[in-house]
């Protein structure tokens, strides 16, 4: 009896599904090892999509051992059955196979060329030249409909040559045409599991990184060594994450603006429902509803570590003498390179000293005094001594650790001392990486990336009793025999501060009540950024009877090249007085001042629960920058 499998069909299968077309040719354990190796990609993927440490190297490695594993199951469920076609005829199982990688390949194959250059032309102009909007499912639809269409037609045309049973082929080609529509999953994965969205501004530098432009050049950006593309980051959304966790502070979250909801925001959560949020002297205070005194907010350390930065040009100020020289004074003699890079101290007993010779700002001209520093040492003998000084706003911290003796980690203002803590005595001998930062109310000293020591100084705002050092300085000093620093940074934390020039905006020492179901926002660059601070609602009344709603920033008001365009597309007998960027309905308007019936602004401060999208997970592209986002 002639065996009715046809090799072709068990290709297709597995192609849809891998395993299909070995159950199909009775292959049963094989298929279930090739669906078992099909679910474990699958879970590789949606790993990569909501683990942050899962890098973007790693999504093409899944991607091209996904490609690479669909071929190998359509090839060995096409090798698993020995049954060639007769001489001159075609198979119509052969014409879909080809169709589903090139519309219209088929019928080539069917000796159809017309018919084939006809089903690409739609298929093509279905997937490119319908329109996004409105609405964009049209057009996909269009899509799916032409390529169904062109599945079928492609089998069809053969038909008459099909040696597979009637039952066979009408189970197949249902397979085939559900497996063929993988933009559903596509689709449904995007709005219900991740989603790729491009930054185009600086407000969340440099935590991401927005467009290089003509209104943002690299050589005036203040995070310019950290772009390494004219583009902005690629960074991938977690649209589970707040399905199955609340909203917490400090997430890097993306919202639909109320106020033009086709626009999509990416900033990071500083204030929560039912709180009262104030920003003084940098750092942010929180008090909740029904308690009378404001609490120091404090970033969890996995997030400052990702929120320090880098103001000599990201790079090392210890690289060479020269490079120290640029950023430090240096107040010691005989100073040179280490064996082993980084820079020698002199040998001696008093103690060498360099100087910061900038003082840390914000980047917009006021000092900060959260700040940090950072360097490997390596101290070979047996009474090398370090010193950290670090002035700010708060007092003189000390850093002070030897290799014969116990340390210290102290705060003084004055000639008095408000705190310290014990530390370790310096490793002789070996590379160590140490760390002085102080940031958000307390002093921390690390040791290799472990905390050796810890005071906070501030709980409650009362307590930023402050001193009189100058806020940003910072001094170095060692002395003993060969020792040895490298990998010398310096680094700043993120400095708050309101939009005391506007008269509607948020200014520091006011606190700002925040509604239940509702979130303050801000992005990274404080200087740089249009956020929960200072967004206002206009509203306009017209004489038509429209009431216009949108954000200040929307509006563009006088004879714009924006406005020019508006009259152009709108079909408008003037160029408008006021052209808006997108109202409350995402609509472009464009009205005179003669319309006017009356105008009103508010300030414009929450974001509501349902506007967020999801959390940022971690930067996608390019892949200098691909990490996780905290």
């Amino acid at each position: 009896m002639a065996d009715s499998r046809d090799p072709w069909l068990a290709a297709n299968l597995s192609w849809s599904v891998p395993g299909l077309g070995q159950f199909y040719v009775g292959q049963r354990r094989l298929g279930l090892a090739f669906l078992g190796v099909e679910l474990v990609l699958w879970a590789a993927w949606l790993g990569w999509a909501v683990i942050p440490s899962y890098s973007t190297l790693t999504y093409f490695a899944v991607f091209a051992l996904h490609i690479l594993f669909w071929i190998v199951a359509a090839v060995a469920a096409y090798r698993s059955i020995d049954n060639p076609a007769p001489p001159g005829t075609k198979n119509p199982w052969k014409s879909l196979f080809w169709t589903r990688f090139l519309p219209g390949a088929g019928h080539f194959y069917a000796r159809r060329p017309w018919r084939g250059v006809l089903i690409l032309t739609i298929v093509a102009c279905c997937l490119f030249f319908v329109p996004d909007r409105p609405p964009l499912f049209l057009g996909m639809l269009a899509y799916s409909l032409a390529r169904t269409l062109n599945l079928v037609d492609a089998f069809f045309i053969l038909r008459g040559q099909n040696i597979a049973s009637r039952r066979a082929t009408g189970l197949a080609l249902a397979l085939i045409l559900a497996g063929s529509q993988t933009w559903i999953l596509a689709h449904l994965l995007r709005v219900n599991v991740a989603e790729v969205f491009k930054i185009p501004s600086s407000s969340m530098e440099p935590t991401l990184l927005g467009d290089v432009s003509r209104t943002h050049s690299r050589d005036a950006c203040p995070f310019r060594d950290d772009h390494v593309s004219m583009s902005g980051d690629r960074i991938l959304v977690s649209k589970m994450a707040y399905a199955v966790s609340p909203i917490r502070r400090f997430d890097v979250a993306v919202f639909r603006f109320p106020l033009n909801p086709t626009k999509f925001f990416v900033k990071r959560v500083v204030g929560l429902p039912n709180e009262d949020l104030l920003i003084h002297n940098g750092d942010l205070y929180a008090r909740p509803r029904g308690e009378s005194r404001f609490r120091i907010v404090r970033k969890p350390p996995e997030i400052q570590d990702q929120l320090w930065i880098r103001p000599h040009e990201g790079r090392d100020d210890a690289v060479d003498i020269t490079t120290l020289e640029r950023f430090w004074k240096l107040d010691l003699k005989d100073i040179s390179s280490g064996p082993e890079g980084g820079v020698l101290w002199p040998s001696g007993r008093m103690l060498g000293w360099i100087h910061l010779r900038q003082p840390l700002d914000d980047s917009a001209g006021r000092s900060v005094r959260d700040q940090r520093l950072v360097f490997e040492v390596r101290a070979p003998g047996e009474q090398d001594e370090l010193l950290i000084r670090m002035k700010s706003g708060h007092g003189q911290f000390e850093l002070k650790m030897s290799t014969l003796s116990k340390g210290e980690l102290r705060l003084r203002r004055g000639t008095k001392d408000i705190a310290s803590v014990p530390l370790p005595t310096l490793p002789r001998n070996h590379w160590c990486t140490l760390e002085l930062a102080v940031f958000d109310g307390q002093a921390v000293a690390k040791r290799d990336s472990e905390v050796i020591g810890r005071f906070p100084f501030i709980e409650y705002l009362e307590d930023d009793a402050g001193g009189e050092e100058e806020a940003g300085a910072l001094s170095l000093g060692a002395r003993g025999n060969g020792l040895v620093i490298r990998g010398l940074q310096v680094g700043r934390d993120i400095h708050y501060r309101g939009k005391d020039y506007r008269d509607e905006a948020v200014k520091d020492d006011v606190a700002v009540p925040i509604p239940d179901g509702q979130y303050f926002v801000m992005g990274d660059n404080v200087a740089n950024a249009h956020d929960s601070r200072a967004w206002v609602k206009r509203t306009f009344e017209l004489k038509d009877g429209r009431k216009i709603v949108c954000e200040a920033q929307q509006v563009n008001q006088g004879y714009t090249d924006f406005n020019k365009r508006l009259q152009e597309k709108l079909h408008l007998p003037d160029v408008p007085d006021y052209g808006i960027d997108g109202d409350q309905n995402g609509a472009e308007v464009g009205f005179t001042r003669d319309q006017i019936v009356s105008e009103t602004s508010e300030p414009f401060r929450f974001i509501d629960r349902k506007s967020f999208a999801g959390k940022v997970v971690k930067v996608w592209w390019p892949l200098a920058r691909q990490g996780p986002v905290r």
